[in-house]
């Protein structure tokens, strides 16, 4: 037994050894690009760098089949998608009526009306401290949704907001009305009270009123 395998071990060796001295001239052949003697010229071809056709060929056949559209095929497909949801989101969405015209009046003696865009008048209705004032904006039709009235006090350059005492009822009609002094803090002088009704965040119709504080 022991001389068998002492054999057949002999004979593994040889075989390896030949196989290691085949390599090396085949790496010999590869490296020097050009024939060797003991390497058929139709292995190295066929163990040299692939060409371009041949890569090619390699790259087509491991390429995965997706079914997925390539982004420049699927970003056609999906602009036209989006702008249809815009349009019915828009379509959806609840629009605000514009509100109708305002016109503002001012009660008690001197009685005057406003209309938004008017120029203020030159003539100014006078007030004395502690004497009540009475402003009413009214629209021309009912008004719907939410609409709002905000004040400002002016004298020369300084503008001050004014919380100013207001009421309003379902057709969408404000009156301010109050006393000068503890409703309209106002020094003597002239004075220019400035009324906006308009949408909540939005710029509405303005009236200027040119008043004058007495002593």
């Amino acid at each position: 037994m022991t001389e068998d395998n002492d054999d057949m071990l002999n004979a593994l060796g040889g075989l390896l050894g030949e196989q290691d001295a085949e390599d090396q001239l085949l790496d010999a052949a590869l490296e020097a690009d050009e024939p060797v003697e003991g390497v058929e010229p139709a292995l190295l071809a066929a163990l040299g760098p692939l060409d371009a056709s041949e890569l090619e060929q390699v790259q087509a056949a491991v390429r995965p089949k997706s079914n997925v559209l390539p982004f420049r095929r699927w970003w056609v497909a999906a602009v036209p998608l989006a702008a249809a949801a815009a349009a019915a989101v828009f379509l959806l969405r609840p629009t605000t009526p514009a509100l109708p015209q305002y016109e503002l009046t001012m009660r008690g003696a001197g009685a005057q009306v406003w209309r938004s865009g008017d120029p203020t008048p030159t003539d100014r209705p006078s007030f004395r401290e502690g004497t009540r004032f009475d402003f009413v904006l009214r629209p021309a039709a009912t008004v719907g949704g939410d609409v709002e009235l905000r004040a400002w006090r002016v004298r020369g350059d300084a503008r001050t907001v004014w919380k100013a005492p207001t009421e309003r009822d379902p057709s969408g009609a404000f009156r301010v009305t109050g006393k000068v002094g503890s409703d309209l803090p106002a020094d003597p002088g002239d004075w220019t009270l400035v009324f906006e009704v308009g949408r909540p965040d939005a710029d509405g119709q303005r009236f200027e009123v040119a008043i004058q504080i007495l002593k």
